[in-house]
């Protein structure tokens, strides 16, 4: 697995917006847990951004994903492989190339995706750890710019 280092910084950030903001997304098996959540990158902070050579941009999104095992409070990150895929209205299928990130103990993937102004997303995430049944998460996201 590839560590994307660039990125660590922005983890906390990203981090606190899948565990606090309703619309992030949450599939669960047996004791593990999938959180994923998609922003444009124009929202991170300009200094996070350029400290980690992130163009901030409307038309970027920035896809976040987390495998978490355990009891709440007291789980842990787990490495994955994760597949992500961006389904745009016209049926365009857009590969999003996740990268690992570490922080501490703790794995993260993140990857980005380019958007056009105003548009909507289908995001089909496929999360396999070891020799598990991948799991499947999917969820629609619109991406409003100024």
């Amino acid at each position: 697995m590839k560590i994307f280092p660039k990125f660590q910084g922005i983890v906390l950030l990203l981090l606190l917006s899948v565990s606090n903001l309703a619309c992030a997304q949450f599939l669960k098996s047996g004791d593990i847990r999938v959180y994923a959540n998609a922003m444009p990158s124009s929202q991170l902070n300009a200094e996070v951004a350029r400290q980690y050579g992130i163009t901030r941009s409307a038309s970027r999104v920035l896809l976040h994903v987390v495998v978490r095992e355990g009891t709440p409070g007291k789980d842990k990150t787990l490495p994955a492989t994760i597949t992500a895929i961006g389904i745009r209205k016209n049926g365009e299928r857009s590969s999003i190339n996740m990268q690992l990130t570490k922080e501490g103990q703790d794995v993260y993937y993140l990857g980005e995706l380019n958007i056009s102004k105003n548009e909507a997303i289908n995001f089909e995430i496929i999360t396999q750890i070891d020799k598990q049944k991948p799991m499947r998460m999917t969820f629609f996201q619109e991406f409003f710019s100024q």
